[in-house]
């Protein structure tokens, strides 16, 4: 079973989220590249929510949060270096790329997914 990274509280995860948003609309990236030519208006909160949750490990949003109301020890990144690879792969996969890239990467990079909060405005702030 593959490890789960998991943040200290929803608003962290929340926090996360709204970073992806950001990172995807500031390429144009549609949540679904398949589908890129159906999707209409912005990227929904609940939808990147939802992707966020995927890409750490979840099966979903609410058995993220249901998760983290609970008492829990963090995991990131940062002691985990190695999951990078398998975060950039899940989201490639839930986006719909066949193969990992340098922009999924550099998307998760610069919104700091996985990293705790120091960590996150650190990257944000070097425009990795």
């Amino acid at each position: 079973m593959s490890i789960k990274i998991v943040p200290a509280h929803t608003i962290e995860a929340k926090e996360m989220a709204d970073n992806l948003l950001q990172e995807m609309e500031a390429i144009g990236m549609p949540l679904n590249v398949k589908i890129a030519e159906d999707l209409e208006g912005d990227l929904e909160t609940e939808q990147v929510r939802e992707l966020l949750a995927k890409t750490l490990g979840w099966r979903s949003w609410n058995e993220l949060c249901e998760y983290l109301v609970r008492p829990h020890e963090t995991v990131y990144l940062d002691s985990h270096p190695e999951l990078i690879e398998e975060l950039v792969s899940r989201l490639s996969h839930e986006v719909g790329y066949d193969y990992s890239n340098g922009h999924i990467y550099n998307i998760l990079m610069n919104a700091g997914i996985g990293y705790p909060t120091s960590e996150r405005r650190r990257l944000r702030n070097m425009g990795f």
